[in-house]
């Protein structure tokens, strides 16, 4: 377990591999995609996970709604985490 604190990457709309690339050698520890509010393609999102874990960088996903078809694909797919929007407190 790291000591340091955590860095990362807030993805919303930018879908290139080389993002992935240019985040790992910045230091980052993982990329956040927002599929929530973002833009990135269900696709997209699968060979960004795959090239971020075959690198080392973890992938943390807010899946697009509170749905367990979302969040169960998402995980499939190999991210290390997800956030569920939607979520209300009684």
């Amino acid at each position: 377990m790291k000591q340091d604190p955590a860095v990362g990457l807030l993805v919303k709309v930018c879908d290139f591999p080389a993002m992935v690339h240019i985040a790992s050698q910045c230091g980052m520890d993982f990329l956040f995609y927002d599929l929530e509010h973002g833009m990135i393609s269900d696709q997209r999102l699968l060979d960004l996970i795959l090239l971020g874990n075959a690198i080392g960088i973890s992938s943390l996903v807010r899946v697009p709604q509170l749905a367990r078809k979302d969040i169960s694909r998402t995980l499939d797919e190999g991210a290390a985490g997800i956030m569920v929007p939607m979520i209300e407190n009684p």
